[in-house]
C-alpha cells in the first residue's frame, strides 16, 4: 500500500510506540477499514479485490461455524433432557453448552465483521441476498424450560395442560 504511511502520518500527528511483545495490538490498514475516498491513493490496485474475497470466504466460513454449533447446541440439549441424571454429569453438561455458547458468539462477531468489511469494500448489492445481516433474534437460545411433552406424552404436567 504506497501512500499508506502518508495516510497514517495524517491520521496520526505523533506515531505511536507499538510494543513488538503484543502484535495482536498493532492495527491492521485493510482497504475495508480505510476511508472510500482515501482507498485509491493508499492501496495498490487489486488489493480491495484480495479483501473482498478474503471476507467473503471468512463470512461463509462464520455461517457454517455457527450451522453447527447450533446443531451442536441442541443436540446436547436434547441428550442432557434424556440422559443426565447425576449432579457430576450436569455440571460436566454445563461446561459443554459455556463452552458452545462462547463458539456460536465467536462465530456470530466473525460474520458480523467480514460483512461490515465487504459492505464497506462493495456498498449494497446483490451479495446483500447471499449474506443477509445477522440479527440476535436469529441465532435461537436454549429454553430454560424444556417442555418433556414431546418426550413423555403421557407426563402427569402435561396432562395438567390439556384439562
Amino acid at each position: 500500500m504506497l501512500g499508506l504511511g502518508k495516510y497514517i502520518a495524517e491520521l496520526l500527528a505523533l506515531p505511536e510506540e507499538v510494543s513488538m511483545s503484543t502484535p495482536e495490538l498493532i492495527p491492521l490498514y485493510l482497504p475495508s477499514s480505510l476511508p472510500a475516498s482515501k482507498r485509491s491513493w493508499v492501496c495498490i490496485s487489486g488489493v480491495q479485490e484480495i479483501e473482498d474475497r478474503l471476507r467473503f470466504g471468512q463470512a461463509s466460513e462464520a455461517l457454517n461455524k455457527l450451522r453447527c454449533q447450533l446443531m451442536k447446541r441442541t443436540y446436547a440439549s436434547r441428550y442432557k433432557v434424556r440422559n443426565v441424571s447425576s449432579q457430576r454429569h450436569y455440571t460436566q453438561f454445563q461446561t459443554l453448552q459455556e463452552h458452545t455458547k462462547s463458539k456460536i458468539k465467536s462465530a456470530c462477531r466473525q460474520y458480523t465483521t467480514s460483512r461490515s468489511a465487504i459492505l464497506a469494500l462493495q456498498g449494497p448489492g446483490v451479495w446483500e441476498q447471499t449474506l443477509q445481516e445477522l440479527h440476535p433474534y436469529d441465532v435461537p437460545s436454549v429454553k430454560k424450560n424444556l417442555s418433556y411433552s414431546y418426550l413423555f406424552p403421557s407426563y402427569p404436567q402435561n396432562k395438567r395442560n390439556k384439562m
